[in-house]
């Protein structure tokens, strides 16, 4: 494929010489996906359905050569900036899922140099019908993940990373792509209406946790607009001229225009009408500062330029070097290249969300509070997400309620739930892990449920909810079915101990809630958590 690169360019200069050359504009729609095999169990059961193919846009230059002096073979090379990736939606059921649905999209750009053959059939006199194909180079340079999961009481989780990682190593995405490109379409006149599709040779990405193949597919449809170069017509023999060479006359020179007469000339004033120095660039400055009055938030007070023109005493609450007037974030210490926000990428409070989108920034969070810690609106110290009476302050024995209340909450109801039960579940819970990208339960996970099959037999009025987890290795949306699978490996194994199923409620979450961020210790966060109720 590489020594094909040399030919074509060789191919183009030297008919770009001798033929009649066309250059010109295209864009339009595309349809793309990303073509991924592996290994993984239900990958082409369950998964592999749930993504779909993107579909964007694309636009660039081309250039058409003829090969022969009648034009029906012709060399045609473009760049073409595509805008590539795929699309994944999971729906899950509500009766059983905390979760409504889950949502991710990749989007990657490239830069595409197609080299492609044509040969061209006339239909009419400015009408031709063309058909060809070659090889192509694609670049990547810029991409963006993004994933957002609904619940089913209306909270969305939303993640998103615009820093892809480029590289040869697993989790990164290569630089340089390539493939082989078809076409075919119709020339009328100087107008260009045509379909490419193209498969990539070589794997474009290389995952982190797992074997697989990955291969940009796209296929598009454009309409273009084209000119032709001329060769420049040979210059004509000037005669001699064999009258009297005059003297020329000397103009006098033109006036220089300066409207408001402050010694600037007009072209260099940035302020032409209006009486101004020359630190300014023509424009006024009240009170001399050297920043101009348009520029300057202090124009009445003599300031500095680094303060935009302000004294360096002006209020700054956050103590960033961005006065509370001009900070986008003043309560917040930032950059004062960013407006006095934080730059993208910082994570002050080390919670594992950046500060330029975390509400808390000083604050450890979680990702699903926007940086914040789990709310608490009746602040009795119980947060909102085990508090049964969110609006009442109440004690953390009655699950956030008052002494006298009953908990409004029927899923998680705990009256008949002995201290000794929910040791059992936890100690057992603790027991059941999984190894890296699989779900299956070992025989030691299979001997601690047995303990909790023994409880859920002798109290037939409790509940059990599980939850899945995973940790945080692999892709978003694998560790989500990971987490899936977990859960209900748990469920069924306890069903087949003669639990009735409508006594589990089942959810997942990903690697979304980790016991820990230690990545020598994700092995801890490959678990599931149950709750009898």
């Amino acid at each position: 494929m590489k020594k094909l690169f040399p030919l074509f360019f060789f191919i183009g200069i030297t008919f770009i010489a001798r033929s009649q050359v066309r250059v010109g504009i295209l864009g339009g729609a595309n349809r793309s996906t990303i073509l991924e095999t592996n290994n993984i169990p239900g990958w082409d059961s369950t998964t592999k359905k749930n993504y779909s193919p993107l579909y964007s846009w694309h636009g660039g230059m081309f250039a058409d050569i003829p090969l022969t002096k009648k034009g029906n073979f012709s060399f045609q090379p473009s760049v073409i900036y595509y805008n590539k990736g795929r699309k994944y939606l999971q729906n899950f059921d509500t009766t059983t899922s905390l979760r409504k649905d889950s949502s991710f999209k990749q989007e990657l750009n490239y830069i595409d140099i197609p080299l492609n053959l044509l040969v061209k059939f006339r239909l009419a006199k400015k009408v031709k019908f063309f058909l060809g194909g070659g090889p192509y180079a694609s670049f990547f340079f810029k991409g963006s993940e993004k994933s957002v999961t609904n619940f089913k009481d209306g909270t969305v989780v939303s993640t998103s990373n615009t820093d892809l990682p480029v590289g040869k190593a697993p989790g990164k995405y290569t630089t340089l792509d390539y493939g082989v490109n078809v076409t075919a379409g119709f020339e009328i006149g100087h107008v260009i209406l045509k379909a490419d599709a193209s498969q990539s040779l070589t794997d474009m990405y290389q995952a982190s946790n797992y074997k697989g193949t990955f291969k940009n597919q796209v296929i598009s449809v454009s309409l273009g607009v084209s000119m032709d170069i001329k060769s420049p017509a040979p210059e004509k023999k000037k005669q001699k001229d064999t009258t009297a060479t005059k003297p020329k006359t000397q103009k006098a020179p033109k006036a220089v225009k300066d409207k408001d007469n402050d010694g600037i000339a007009d072209k260099d004033d940035k302020c032409p009408t209006e009486f101004g120095t020359k630190e300014t660039m023509g424009c006024p400055d009240r009170d001399g500062d050297g920043v101009a009055d348009k520029d300057d938030k202090c124009p009445d007070v003599k300031g500095t330029a680094a303060n935009h023109g302000c004294p360096v005493n002006v209020v700054d609450t956050d103590g960033d070097g961005v006065p509370d007037e001009l900070d986008k974030c003043p309560l917040v210490k930032g950059d004062p290249n960013n407006n006095g926000c934080p730059l993208k990428g910082v994570d002050t409070d080390g919670d594992g969300v950046n500060d330029d989108v975390d509400q808390c920034p000083t604050v450890v969070g979680l990702l699903r509070y926007h940086g914040c810690p789990i709310p608490d609106t009746d602040g009795d110290g119980v947060n909102d997400e085990i508090d049964h009476c969110k609006d009442v302050p109440g004690t953390a024995a009655n699950h956030g309620c008052p002494e006298n209340a009953k908990t409004t909450n029927p899923e998680v109801t705990t009256t008949n739930v002995t201290e000794e039960m929910t040791k059992t579940v936890n100690e057992a819970a603790n027991k059941v892990l999984f190894k890296q990208s699989q779900s299956d339960l070992s025989p030691e996970s299979k001997s601690a449920l047995d303990a909790i099959a023994a409880v859920l037999q002798s109290n037939p009025s409790l509940h059990l909810k599980i939850e899945g987890h995973a940790s945080k290795e692999g892709e978003h949306f694998i560790n989500m079915g990971l987490s899936n699978s977990r859960a209900n490996a748990v469920r069924d194994y306890l069903v087949s101990k003669g639990i009735d199923k409508a006594r589990f409620a089942v959810a997942y979450f990903g690697s979304d809630v980790p016991v820990t961020n230690d990545p020598a210790k994700q092995a801890m966060n490959r678990r599931v958590e149950m709750k009898l109720y």
